[in-house]
């Protein structure tokens, strides 16, 4: 069910952050810095290591060394 943020007062802005962060946290928390991980992109499986938690995301860098900035529950452990 979608949220009207419009609606809400600053402090419910900021609490609903502050859970979507929570969230985030405890995602990126079931993978390992060093870990081999996929994620899809435009229909195939990217493979690579985790090197970095940051605030919401995390950063990958593939086999070919593109760095990703992604959400943890976008990635899958290899």
């Amino acid at each position: 069910m979608p949220i009207d943020i419009d609606g809400l007062s600053f402090e419910e802005l900021l609490d609903l952050n502050q859970r979507v962060v929570a969230q985030a946290h405890i995602e990126m928390m079931q993978f390992n810095l060093g870990q081999q991980v996929s994620f899809e992109h435009q229909g195939g499986r990217m493979l690579a290591t985790l090197v970095k938690y940051n605030r919401k995301t995390v950063t990958v860098v593939t086999d070919n060394g593109q760095r990703w900035n992604i959400s943890p529950h976008l990635l899958s452990p290899v």
